[in-house]
């Protein structure tokens, strides 16, 4: 492609310069067709996971002690009437009116719990500020039972509470929340999951994101590299979310080795079409091969047109000038019309990264681009999954 400016009209005493510029980028004939069919290659345990094989969340109610004053105030009558409890269960009776420390902090802990997880294994817990505590730096979370959504204690959380460390430099002071804290390792495993993710003679992966491609092209794929039994394929495609595998009376004795080696096997896969914005910090990200259609954009003195060329009209009276080209010899006067205003026309089919790039080669800011992003969303023109985080 080729990248073109034309000045079209100066009106008379006004100057009123408008510039239209046609965008064109120079890639390889070549190189534009390889982008086209280029497919992410990963291996199958990247986008599939065994039925029943996922996180578990987990949460509980605890005490951190040992604060430095920063603890909950007697305003926080549960603190103070969990501590009474606490005390209760050693034998020590206190009415919890009583209790003025302001070393202690209730707490909410919580926790995931990964699959093929079993008791004696450790994971990691964050603990956060459930009162008015100022902070939980240099606290010990007591012993605090984890449930899971059906009540049963999966794991037992307990250790000291890591909150990223004071900065004594005064001039550097940190700003991150000192009620919120880690503790590395600080749950011990009670109990294992127990599901069921295998049958007799066979298991069934399920893919991440539901596609009709991407679950075809894993049971193609599988099929290709395990040999069949009895003349019948080992993987098919249930939906697009599921694919169910058949363990051959070969594989029975090894299921685990069969399933690394299905899990392990690289598969081209079918990248959805998302652009990612975040507001915040000006960052876009787009898919691959995210497509746009025939449209017009007007934005703070910008405008973008997708499609044809339009057919442009020069009036060539003596008060008007066609007075600079991209490639001409007049790069002033194209520098003062551009401040302006700016017409960017682009040829039909474009991805929305040669939008972006173009947009960004005339010197448009992250707003900008965001802001048109979200009108061509809206005007049906994008054709992917807009998400603004």
């Amino acid at each position: 492609m080729a990248l073109e400016l034309d000045i079209l009209k100066q009106e008379g005493q006004k100057m009123k310069k408008i510039i239209f510029i046609t965008v064109f980028f120079l890639l390889f004939a070549g190189f534009s067709a390889l982008a086209q069919q280029e497919e992410a290659t990963v291996e199958i345990g990247d986008i599939a996971n065994l039925s029943g094989e996922r996180d578990n969340h987990l949460i509980g109610y605890g005490l951190v002690v040992g604060l430095d004053g920063t603890g909950d105030s007697t305003r926080s009558q549960g603190t103070m009437q969990s501590i009474a409890n606490m005390l209760k269960s050693f034998g020590v009776e206190v009415a919890s009116e009583r209790i003025t420390a302001r070393n202690a902090a209730a707490v909410m802990v919580t926790a995931t719990l990964p699959p093929f997880t079993y008791p004696g294994d450790t994971i990691d817990v964050t603990v956060s500020s459930l009162g008015d505590a100022r902070s939980l730096e240099s606290g010990v979370l007591l012993m605090t039972p984890l449930r899971a959504g059906n009540e049963v204690v999966y794991a037992v959380a307990q250790g000291p509470v890591s909150t990223g460390g004071r900065d004594d430099n005064s001039l550097n002071r940190r700003t991150d929340p000192e009620n919120v804290g880690q503790i590395p390792n600080g749950a011990l495993v009670e109990r294992e999951v127990d599901f069921k993710w295998r049958e007799e003679d066979s298991f069934t992966l399920q893919v991440r994101g539901g596609s009709f491609a991407n679950a075809s092209r894993i049971a193609a794929t599988i099929n290709e590299h395990i040999p069949p039994e009895d003349d019948t394929d080992v993987a098919s495609a249930m939906d697009p979310g599921r694919v169910e595998v058949r363990i051959p009376l070969y594989a029975s004795d090894d299921v685990v080795d069969f399933v690394a080696t299905i899990k392990s096997l690289e598969v081209e896969v079918e990248m959805p079409t998302r652009v990612v914005i975040n507001e915040r910090t000006g960052t876009v990200v787009i898919g691959h091969n995210v497509r746009i259609s025939t449209v017009a954009i007007a934005h703070r003195g910008l405008k973008v047109q997708v499609g044809p060329d339009p057919e442009v009209e020069v009036d060539t009276g003596e008060d008007n000038e066609v007075f600079a080209s991209l490639f001409g010899d007049h790069p002033d006067a194209v520098d003062d019309a551009y401040e302006e205003e700016a017409m960017m026309l682009m040829e039909s089919g474009p991805t929305i990264l040669d939008l972006v790039e173009a947009l960004n080669a005339i010197g448009a800011e992250a707003d900008d681009i965001i802001a048109i992003l979200q009108a061509m969303k809206r005007a049906g023109a994008l054709h992917a999954i807009l998400e603004i985080m």
